[in-house]
């Protein structure tokens, strides 16, 4: 599947003690909170779901 010119923005990685102090407690591997990883596929698999609808019903209006 190719690229359509999204980027995603890479957050500046913090230190460990600015990681305590700044984030919450659940933090997945990469740094980032779990919640804001959460939010960022839900709002993805959205984007994708709507995309993929108006195509169907472009496809399916144009046979009738």
């Amino acid at each position: 599947m190719k690229s359509r010119g999204i980027r995603l923005r890479k957050r500046a990685k913090t230190n460990d003690a600015a990681l305590d102090t700044a984030q919450p407690t659940s933090v997945s591997p990469n740094g980032h909170p779990e919640n804001e990883h959460r939010a960022t596929h839900t709002a993805i698999i959205a984007i994708m779901s709507k995309v993929s609808r108006n195509w169907l019903f472009a496809r399916t209006k144009g046979t009738e």
